[in-house]
């Protein structure tokens, strides 16, 4: 794997870590133009939709083209059981973390849904287990 990669890689694992700590995802929305969104290095029909795990990684992106977005808080269920799920359908890509280098994964919504509860529920179960004890 290339530093680039390994670089992505840690971002999007800070990502699933931060969300699943802070329980909320942040994103730029425009009426005009929706969520902030990139081509697709893999493929440059493929739009990749941003989003964030901390409000001051997000509002580093809110300058530029973007300066006219609005800075917009997604609790954890709704980004999961809504927004992923919509994305999904669009076959768009989810670029979680992204730097102000624009590096950083391309996600399939369904891998980030895949990530984000496989961790939740890993996480729900140690804890579980623990009181149990």
């Amino acid at each position: 794997m290339s530093l680039e990669q390994d670089t992505a890689e840690d971002y999007g694992q800070s990502f699933i870590d931060n969300v699943k700590e802070g329980r909320t995802v942040w994103g730029l929305w425009s009426e005009a133009t929706g969520w902030t969104s990139i081509d697709s290095d893999q493929d440059p029909d493929i739009e990749v939709i941003l989003f964030w795990s901390q409000r001051e990684l997000a509002e580093k992106h809110a300058q530029d083209e973007w300066r006219d977005h609005s800075l917009i808080a997604i609790p954890f269920e709704e980004f999961v059981e809504t927004t992923l799920v919509e994305m999904n359908e669009e076959g768009v890509l989810i670029g979680p973390d992204w730097d102000e280098d624009f590096i950083g994964l391309e996600l399939t919504p369904s891998d980030l849904t895949a990530r984000l509860t496989s961790e939740s529920s890993e996480s729900t179960e140690e804890s579980y287990e623990e009181e149990e004890d």
